[in-house]
C-alpha cells in the first residue's frame, strides 16, 4: 500500500495441486477467493480479487458462456474482474488477435 496498490488480481485455481497467482496466501484465503469475488486483507490494506476471464486466451463467441454462470452466483456476481495482456492489441504481435477490442467490449449478458 505504501507505493499506492489497493487491488492486486490473481488467478486462485488450483493446477496440479499448486495455488496458480495466489499471492502465496494459505490454503484457507485462496479457497475463499477461489469461490468469492474479492478479500481484504486488512494488515495491508490490499484488495485481492479473482480473475474471472482472460480476454485473450477465450474466444469472443465462448465469453458469455464462461462470464454467464458467474453473473448468476451471490458470491461472484458482484465484481467481474476481466484481464487481458495488451500484447494481443498490436497488428504487429506475431498472436494478434484481430478480434481482440470486441473481446473487451461485448455484452455478456442478453
Amino acid at each position: 500500500m505504501a507505493r499506492g496498490v489497493r487491488a492486486l488480481s490473481g488467478y486462485f485455481a488450483k493446477s496440479n495441486g499448486v495455488w496458480d497467482v495466489n499471492y502465496r496466501w494459505d490454503d484457507q484465503t485462496s479457497e475463499y477467493l477461489s469461490r468469492h469475488d474479492a478479500w481484504k486483507d486488512f494488515e495491508s490494506g490490499i484488495v485481492f480479487s479473482r480473475v474471472d476471464i482472460v480476454c485473450n486466451s477465450v474466444p469472443q463467441d465462448r465469453i458469455a458462456a464462461t462470464l454467464e454462470p458467474l453473473a448468476g452466483d451471490p458470491n461472484t456476481a458482484e465484481i467481474m474482474d476481466l484481464f487481458t495482456h495488451e500484447q494481443y492489441f498490436w497488428p504487429f504481435y506475431p498472436n494478434y488477435l484481430p478480434d481482440h477490442p470486441q473481446r473487451l467490449t461485448s455484452r455478456f449478458a442478453g
